[in-house]
């Protein structure tokens, strides 16, 4: 690899800590957010490198630390109680867990550089007992269609309709082309999947 390559990539990996002292209430208010990023950085850095060569490395650096921010910024807001859902759907505690997703969504679905592109979808989660479900997530950022890195995101949700949101943040500087988030989320035995689909200009 060539001496301006690594230069490059050293820059790319030390940007965050120069957001940390530059933007320090913003990090304050979302420290999960900065460490995804810094995180982000480093593993898109990693899969561009493993395709071999410069270009592949500096665009999977740039996505990484696109992608990497959606660690942070995870909002869960309950729309519907346990109960209230139980009786939605006609629950019954022998039917075990169930885990679903619906109304998975992405706006703007065209974003320009340097745009935030909300990501939300809706978890129903039911379990025999009242206790909090633990939620094993990842998201695949894909690029063009291809797999950019994946992203583990685990909480402790309450039962019954949850709403999950959370900003994708598009670099001023990011590729163009169509990005692909596909999540996927395990409690215990059941899993469920969904996947948003925007587009940079």
């Amino acid at each position: 690899m060539k001496t301006g390559m690594y230069r490059v990539l050293v820059v790319l990996l030390i940007s965050p800590i120069l957001l940390l002292s530059t933007s320090c209430e913003t990090v304050m208010q979302n420290k999960e957010a900065a460490i995804g990023a810094a995180l982000g950085t480093g593993l898109g850095a990693g899969v561009g490198a493993a395709i071999g060569k410069e270009k592949g490395a500096l665009i999977g650096a740039g996505v990484g630390l696109v992608s990497g921010a959606l660690i942070g910024h995870y909002v869960a807001k309950q729309e519907r109680t346990r109960t209230q859902t139980t009786a939605a759907v006609g629950y019954r505690p022998e039917q075990g867990n169930v885990l679903t997703i619906s109304e998975a969504m992405a706006a703007p679905t065209v974003a320009q550089k340097g745009d935030r592109v909300k990501v939300s979808f809706k978890y129903t989660i039911l379990r025999p007992d009242e206790d909090q479900a633990q939620v094993k997530e990842t998201h695949e950022v894909r690029y063009n269609g291809s797999p950019v890195e994946t992203l583990p995101n685990n909480h402790a949700l309450d039962q019954g309709e949850q709403r999950i949101t959370w900003e994708y943040p598009v670099k001023p500087d990011a590729q163009a082309g169509t990005y692909q988030i596909l999540t996927t989320a395990q409690v215990e035995e059941k899993q469920a999947a969904s996947i948003v689909t925007f587009t940079v200009r």
